[in-house]
């Protein structure tokens, strides 16, 4: 059921400003309230929903265009809440709740939007360079050859008592090292142009 909601909205929204600019005029406030709703939606689940984090594009500029697209997002968002400070609409008791919440769910947009490209720009530095790219694989791989090392002298035990326990734990480390190390491989060509060696875990 539809009903009169005030719009109660004064001040800043926030002091994070990631992407300044001139409010369009609102003409239509219904509309404008529609549209912060769906703008709203977008806002609480920001950027890509499969996993794909800065570390894992194998394009960097698609990777800003993301952020840069939510940045927008956010600013319409703003403009839309200020237009909308004190003004009367129609909405479900749901819209209410949602628009209540809305300052909230733009700080947080506003704060993904930054980590975002904090990490495109910790990438971009990291892509420069082998050495730092094969940095995880090759922490892995030393972890890895120590738990297999740990092992050995496990079942080498003098006293002929083998710790089950600690074998079950290592044995799991000894995976969790195979998946970074595989995952750090398969991505090294997207991160760098060329295929890992291990050679590049040798100091220079």
């Amino acid at each position: 059921m539809k009903a009169v909601l005030v719009m109660a909205f004064v001040g800043v929204l926030s002091s994070i400003d990631i992407r300044a600019r001139a409010c369009d005029p609102v003409v239509d406030l219904q509309q404008a309230a529609t549209d912060l709703l769906a703008t709203l939606d977008i806002l609480q689940h920001p950027g890509p929903q499969n996993g794909v984090t800065p570390r894992r594009s194998k394009d960097l500029a698609l990777a800003r265009q993301i952020s840069d697209a939510i940045a927008d997002s956010v600013a319409d968002a703003e403009c839309k809440l200020a237009a909308l400070s004190g003004k009367q609409i129609q909405g479900t008791p749901a819209d209410a709740a949602k628009l209540k919440d809305a300052r909230r769910m733009i700080g947080l947009a506003k704060r993904w939007v930054i980590d975002w490209n904090a990490e495109i720009d910790s990438e971009v530095e990291c892509r420069k360079t082998d050495q730092c790219v094969a940095s995880e694989i090759c922490e892995a791989m030393a972890r890895r050859a120590a738990d297999v090392q740990a092992i050995a002298r496990e079942r080498a035990n003098p006293s002929g008592v083998v710790d089950l326990v600690k074998l079950h734990d290592v044995g799991e480390d000894i995976q969790a090292q195979d998946d970074i190390i595989k995952d750090g491989v398969a991505l090294f060509p997207y991160r760098r142009g060329k295929s890992f060696a291990p050679s590049m875990c040798q100091p220079k």
